[in-house]
């Protein structure tokens, strides 16, 4: 989720930084513009790994 475009996954109002402070989203290592709801992971982390894993299918046929 970009800060501007989302809404709180946790308080539903608009993501402000105050939503990161209070646990509601953590910031991506990776992406540090995308937050993330805690336990989950950030949606171009996780097509990264999708695309590797298509790609090693692949190789191995």
């Amino acid at each position: 989720m970009t800060e501007k475009t989302h809404h709180c996954p946790i308080c539903h109002k608009v993501f402000t930084h105050r939503c990161a402070k209070k646990g509601h989203a953590n910031p991506c290592p990776v992406h540090t513009s995308s937050y993330v709801r805690p336990g989950n992971e950030c949606v171009s982390c996780h097509e990264a790994e999708v695309r590797e894993a298509n790609k090693a299918s692949k190789s191995k046929k």
